[in-house]
Parts: structure tokens; sequence; C-alpha cells
């Protein structure tokens, strides 16, 4: 399309093209399109934004494009002039209700992981049913006992000693990709949100990448307990809240209760923790500390483990929890800052499953560079190749 020439803008169009692409605030708008072509300062661009909501204008057909592509909508929908042409975005139902306000960044990385989906929706074309041989009555087992050794022996996982954390996430994700669930590893707020499910013909496992190892892993079997429990629809996106589950939460109790026994089965505690009081004689904090280091969990996973098998008191947990809210939450970042490498950066990011489908279907040509680099966020066509090194040679 040729970057000549001028476009008017019609205010009812904009508003609705906000309204169901962006769902953000002028305010949020001026702070992601940051172009100096809408306005010098982020105070220039709100005021920018505002009049074309409220009078519409003239846009060069540059300016059309960079604000398509930063909202998520062809370019051909600022050219309409009736809003009712405008085709309404596909609404997921959530569970957000009773939760924190989700910030833009939050949104923003949410409607990425929607838009892949949606892309690998259309890509593998069919529906897909997953497949996750559970044996008969595992669900019916409300413990998650049964369940929880069903995905150990699934998986292949087995906890052992000198586990480093990220490590167990990396078996388990790639255990799970093997059955055609993607996982990925987005920049969302741990402090809010430490994970969730997109259904649909492929389902979608999100976990925080700013949450600690040991999280991740339980909130990647946490979600996985979602998908296997299939009571709810297609249109659903369930968030994973970092605080604890409402009360009277069975469904979110039973996740938590699976992902625990999953990482950290009651036998292996009961049997650790006679040796330890044999041995050392320490309190109950030096060994909670003790095997969460030993098995790549969190402590929480073993104090949990503890009350189940009777070994301390609820009040022990109780104290634990009421000592760990008081804690200042850092993010966890991995790496060194420096110059990245975006290949390993999106493949650590969207994982193989997602990468290898994208990356075939841009190589026959049924999606094009300029979708690829948007929905994997990578600035520049240069970079794919990056990605394609990172995915296939391991660079």
């Amino acid at each position: 399309m040729a970057k000549k020439g001028k476009i008017r803008i019609y205010p009812q169009v904009f508003r609705k093209i906000l309204e169901e692409y962006f769902g953000g605030s002028v305010e949020e708008l001026a702070e992601v399109v940051r172009y100096r072509d809408f306005g010098e300062t982020e105070g220039d661009r709100r005021e920018f934004f505002d009049s074309l909501i409220r009078e519409g204008g003239m846009l060069t057909v540059e300016q059309v494009e960079k604000l398509a592509r930063k909202i998520g909508i062809a370019m051909l929908a600022f050219y309409l002039r009736d809003p009712e042409m405008i085709l309404s975005k596909k609404k997921r139902k959530d569970n957000r209700t009773g939760m924190s306000e989700i910030s833009y960044k939050d949104r923003m990385w949410l409607k990425n992981a929607e838009i892949v989906q949606e892309i690998l929706e259309d890509i593998v074309g069919e529906r897909r049913e997953i497949q996750i041989p559970l044996e008969e009555g595992a669900l019916e087992d409300f413990s998650g006992s049964r369940l929880a050794e069903e995905l150990r022996r699934i998986l292949d996982f087995s906890p052992e000693s000198g586990s480093d954390s990220f490590a167990v996430f990396q078996f388990i994700r790639e255990r799970v990709e093997s059955l055609g669930i993607p996982v990925f590893r987005l920049p969302i707020d741990a402090r809010n949100i430490r994970g969730s499910v997109i259904h649909g013909k492929i389902p979608v496992i999100i976990v925080s990448s700013n949450d600690f190892p040991a999280a991740q892993s339980f909130t990647l079997i946490h979600e996985l307990c979602h998908i296997i429990q299939r009571d709810v629809g297609d249109d659903v996106m369930e968030l994973c809240d970092a605080g604890d589950e409402p009360e009277g939460d069975k469904r979110e109790a039973f996740c938590n209760r699976v992902a625990g026994k999953f990482l950290l089965p009651n036998q292996l505690v009961e049997r650790e923790y006679r040796s330890f009081i044999d041995v050392r004689k320490g309190d109950v904090e030096d060994f909670v500390t003790s095997i969460s280091r030993k098995y790549g969990v969190s402590k929480g996973v073993v104090y949990n483990r503890l009350v189940e098998s009777a070994l301390i008191g609820r009040e022990e947990y109780d104290r634990y929890m009421e000592k760990n809210r008081k804690r200042e939450w850092r993010p966890h970042f991995r790496g060194k800052p420096g110059k990245r490498n975006y290949g390993k950066l999106i493949l650590n990011r969207y994982g193989k499953f997602a990468l290898s489908h994208l990356m075939e279907a841009y190589r026959e040509k049924r999606i094009d560079s300029s979708s690829l680099v948007y929905v994997l966020n990578l600035g520049k066509d240069d970079r794919i190749a990056e990605v394609e090194g990172a995915l296939y040679l391991g660079v």
C-alpha cells in the first residue's frame, strides 16, 4: 500500500476501534504509541488522540499503519465511515471478579496471548482434542493425590534431590507441550496474576516470567489441572490470582492441591522429615528451607504437605503465610542485563510448540512477516532469522 496521501478518520469509527480492539484509555494509548508524528510529548499525543475521538481528523497512511499495528487491527478498518462495519473482537469471559485492577501492561500481554492463540487455531484448522490418558476416577479423588500421581506418570516426572527450580520448570513445560498444549512465559505482574489458561480448540497456558521459578512450575500444573477438568466453555480465560484462593472455591483449592502434590508427594516429605528430625533435630522452619532448596519447590508447598501429613499443626502454616505477606515483593528476573538475544528471548517466551507452528506457517506464506513481527513483539523483520536460529539451531 502506498505511503503517500491522507485518510479521513471519522470519530465514531475511531471510538469503535479503540473500544473493540484496544480496551484502554487515551492516556494509555498515548503511552504505547510513542511516535513523534503523533506528538513530541506524551501530553501532546493525548491531545492528538482525544481530538480524533471527539472530532476525527486527517492521518497519513504511515500514521494509520503505525496505529493499526499497535492496536492490533487491519489498516482498512480506519478507512470505514460506518462503525457498524467494524467486526467485534472475539470476547472471552474470565474470572477477574474480585481481583485487583489489571494494569495496562498486563492487559496487553494477555491480549497478545489471545491473539497468538487465535492464530494457532487458524493455522491448525480442525479441532484438536487434547489427549491426557488418565485412569478412571483420578478426578474423583478430591484430595488431588490420584491426579497428581497420574500426571507424574504421564509427564514422566519424578522429584529429584538437588533439582534446579528453573530446570524443573523447563522439563515440565516440554512435557506439557508434547501433549499439544502451548505454554507461554509472559512478563505479567506476578503480584496480581501468576498465570492463566485460555480455553479453546488449542488451550494455552500462561505463566508469569516475573515469578520465582519454583512458583512457575506450580502455576503450570495448576493451569493444566484446569484444562483437564474441562468444565468451562471454549470462550473462557481463567486467571490465577497471586493471593490465596477465594474461600469456598473448590476448583482453585483442588488445582492447588494437585500442583503441590505433583511437585512434592506427601510420602517424600514424610520420609525426609523423619530423617531430618532423627539427625539434626532442627525446627520446622529449618526443615522447610532445606526441602525447598533440595527439590526446587516453594516453601508454601512444603508447609502444605507437612500439614496434610499431620506432622505440624495448621497454625505453623498460618504463621509462615502471615510472615510471607509482610515481605517486600520483588520481581524475579533471570539472566544478566545488557544486549539480549531476541531469538532465545522469544523462544523462552512463547515456547517451542507455538513458535514451530508460527514459523512453519510463515515459511508456507500462510501468515506474512508483518503479522509475525507484530504477534511476537519483534519490532523489525530481521529478527525473524534470530527466532529461526534459536528454534531450529539452538543458537
